[in-house]
């Protein structure tokens, strides 16, 4: 069995669909529906090997798309950058590549849908822009830098205007406009923490307010998000945190899924699709790892793990029964809860031979009208029906910032060479000006000293002639 993506249709879940197997050349399709309150399921024939045929189906009065869901290639279609191209009752899909391999770790924002109109502004204005994650999250990178182009008209005030950049309302940085229509440019680091699975940029310009005579009348005057701004990506650094996972599970990662979830597909296959959405599994891509029993498999690269053991794996959140929820840390129990349900607990582990995600329920699944969730902050989170409900972060602080300090950039290195110096370089410097002052003062006094005997020589002297 192998999981392909869900197809979002007017904001909402419609489906996802499973493959199952009959030997080895005889299979059929299943597409399971995930916005009614009861599954309903449609069987179609083999529609050969050539093509991947993705059609829409009536099932149950309602339209749904019925796909192979082992077919790479129906799962790429299934790309936001490609579906809207299916506008036909069927389609043969011989190839469609879910993540273009040539794209570059830069996307203008107009590429994401941003509009770059100029608008004018009186006092206050504001632009801003909305676009999911999965849209400039490629090749295992995630954004870490936006880079906006703005040209301003000047107002009527002397005053500068300022400008405020936001990224999901945290504010990345503001700036004094010279507002003379020349392109300006900020470039603004972006947080881990601030990512989310839809991200809205929103750029706010004020200008200082004029006081109006009898004979003005405050004018607005054009702002301009120019179209060459955009979101460069970068690869994160592992730290322990679903942050610096969700790189590495965009690309080829192994999902982890016993073998009882093939007998309640309806109720487990939800959950499957909101997690592997909240830390950007790609369908296409991903290797679903049937687990028999209780046997702990060891992955060799990165992994979620789905109620499931992993071998080498000691978890910091264990769950048992009866919606049994118990958190440690260390020697400390942080939390000890029973009767908890319709929730789960997902956590950053490492195991054997690569780091990854253990997600375990916590009582019944959480149903089909469960919120979407990103999982983008701390290495542990309890998740609802409303999406994440409780962050924890159990990493050392101290020793994270020891690693920081072992691999010391150039500036850093250099700043702390001259950190070390100074210090020793002012006393120097006092030590040797002392010595030039003490020796110009003792050549002043000698010199006062040869002006003094010459004096005296001379009066001498003249006395003496005087004499004669």
């Amino acid at each position: 069995m192998s999981c392909a993506v869900p197809v979002k249709i007017d904001d909402q879940i419609i489906a996802a669909f499973a493959e199952f197997k009959r030997g080895k050349s005889d299979q059929s399709w299943v597409a399971y529906r995930l916005t009614g309150s009861e599954m309903n399921t449609l069987e179609l024939a083999d529609a050969g090997a050539k093509g991947a045929t993705v059609g829409v189906a009536m099932v149950g009065g309602r339209a749904t798309l019925v796909v192979p869901g082992g077919s790479p290639a129906a799962v790429g279609l299934l790309d936001s950058v490609w579906r809207q191209v299916l506008q036909g009752p069927t389609a043969t899909v011989n190839a469609a590549q879910a993540t273009d391999p040539t794209r570059r770790n830069t996307f203008t924002l107009a590429s994401v849908g941003a509009s770059t109109a100029p608008f004018d502004v009186v006092i206050r204005g504001e632009w801003s822009s909305a676009f999911p994650l999965s849209s400039v999250m490629a090749s295992g990178r995630v954004p870490t830098e936006l880079v906006m182009d703005v040209a301003a008209a000047p107002g009527a005030s002397a005053t500068p205007p300022v400008l405020s950049v936001y990224w999901n309302d945290t504010l990345l940085g503001a700036t004094q406009l010279r507002a003379t229509t020349q392109t300006e440019t900020l470039r603004l680091e972006i947080p881990p923490d601030t990512l989310g699975v839809t991200n809205v940029v929103r750029a706010v310009l004020q200008r200082q307010p004029v006081s109006a005579r009898c004979t003005e009348t405050p004018q607005p005057f054009p702002v301009q998000v120019l179209p060459s701004s955009y979101i460069r990506t970068a690869t994160l650094v592992p730290n322990g945190s679903f942050n610096s996972l969700l790189p590495r599970l965009s690309q080829a990662p192994a999902v982890l899924v016993p073998e009882r979830y093939l007998g309640d597909a309806p109720g487990t296959l939800p959950d499957m699709v909101r997690m592997a959405a909240a830390v950007g599994v790609a369908p296409g891509a991903a290797e679903l790892v049937l687990v028999k029993g209780d046997s702990a498999p060891a992955p060799s690269k990165p992994f979620v793990a789905f109620d499931t053991q992993v071998q080498g794996v000691t978890p910091m959140a264990s769950v048992g029964p009866g919606g049994h929820l118990q958190v440690k840390n260390q020697q400390l129990n942080w939390l000890d809860v029973s009767g908890l349900g319709h929730q789960a607990v997902a956590e950053v582990v490492d195991g054997k031979d690569a780091q990854g995600i253990l997600w375990r329920h916590l009582g019944a699944p959480m149903g089909t009208d469960a919120t979407p969730y990103l999982l983008s902050r701390g290495n542990v989170a309890v998740i609802g029906q409303e999406g994440v409900v409780a962050w924890l972060d159990n990493r050392d602080v101290a020793e994270r910032e020891r690693e920081d300090a072992d691999q010391p950039s150039m500036l850093a290195a250099v700043q702390a060479q001259l950190t070390n110096w100074v210090p020793w370089l002012i006393g120097t410097l006092l030590a040797i000006a002392l010595v030039v002052g003490l020796f110009k003062r003792a050549e002043r006094k000698r010199a006062l000293a040869r002006i003094k005997e010459e004096q005296a020589a001379a009066q001498a002297k003249a006395a003496e002639a005087a004499k004669t």
